[in-house]
């Protein structure tokens, strides 16, 4: 089974295609799990991560205005930092955390379009 967390569990189109996905897949279930501002450690990402062996950490900000390093960079770490930190809280541990990248690494945010 997989955990999701998500800001809004409403469905949403990104909420409703990964709910078709998983109804397309003959194995395991989905379980979404509200975690409004994944910044901030908070008792709703520990309970997302709770009884999880693996964690991939794939959310990131990108936005196109605004400052790079204030509105993308520092969200970035602090997101990551809070996944990591609940992640080591969890027993039994989680054996892997998987970090990806962002679109951010290979995009000029000074041309002001969608890579």
């Amino acid at each position: 089974s997989v955990k999701a967390t998500v800001r809004c569990p409403v469905d949403s189109p990104r909420v409703q295609y990964l709910r078709d996905t998983t109804a397309q897949s003959s194995s395991g279930s989905l379980e979404l799990v509200q975690v409004p501002d994944l910044q901030q450690g908070s008792e709703a990402l520990d309970t997302a991560l709770a009884g999880s062996q693996y964690v991939f950490h794939v959310a990131s900000p990108f936005r196109f205005d605004g400052d790079p390093d204030l509105d993308i960079v520092q969200p970035a770490v602090r997101g990551t930092k809070a996944v990591l930190e609940a992640a080591a809280k969890q027993k039994p541990g989680v054996k892997r955390v998987i970090v990806t990248s962002s679109v951010c690494a290979i995009h000029d945010m000074n041309r002001k379009q969608p890579p």
